[in-house]
Parts: structure tokens; sequence; C-alpha cells
């Protein structure tokens, strides 16, 4: 990204506008592989980024805003679906539950 914007910088960004830890993170690794995959320079513009995206804490949520998408994969046949695992460490066990991101159609 321009600037040479740092995962540390992006994620406390996009916290701001909404988005989890592991959210940011997932959608970070995303843009920078998307950035390597086209050549093409992005820049930190979380406004944007916050139009573009929407965080999903499931498939059910997820599929609920969209009614002609029964499956994740009616949702990947018209749009981009970052998948990503959210991880809780609690004292006697660790929770991972699987999280989505997709870009808004």
């Amino acid at each position: 990204m321009k600037d040479n914007v740092s995962i540390y910088k992006f994620r406390d960004t996009m916290v701001k506008y909404g988005f989890s830890y592991h959210g940011a993170t997932a959608l970070y690794e995303y843009l920078e592989q998307y950035e390597e995959e086209t050549q093409h320079e992005l820049e930190l513009d979380p406004i944007a980024f916050n139009c573009d995206f929407t965080e999903y804490e499931s498939e059910e949520e997820l599929l609920s805003e969209y009614d002609d998408c029964n499956t994740l994969e009616d949702i990947e046949d018209n749009t981009t679906l970052i998948r990503f695992k959210k991880e809780d460490h609690f004292s006697d066990k660790v929770v991972v539950e699987e999280r989505f991101i997709i870009q808004n159609f």
C-alpha cells in the first residue's frame, strides 16, 4: 500500500470503522495479495474499505442479507468472499469461529 502501511496501522484504523481485529487482519492480507497479483498499489482509505467490504459473524448472518443466495458458493459466484478464523482464548479452552468478509454487491 502507498506509504507502506503496516498491518498494525491498518488494523488499528479498520477496528475504529467497525471491523474486528481478526477481520481487519484478514482484509489486510487479502488487499496485500490483491496488490501483488495486480501490481496495483492501493491507498489506505478506511471509509472506502468500510463501504466496499462488510464483515459477518456467521454464515447465517451473511446469507440472511442476500435473498438470492442460499449458500456460500452462491455468494462466491457474485463477489469476493474472504473466510477467516476468530480465536478466543479462555482459561480452560480455545473457541474458534469461522467468520466472513464480502465485497459488497
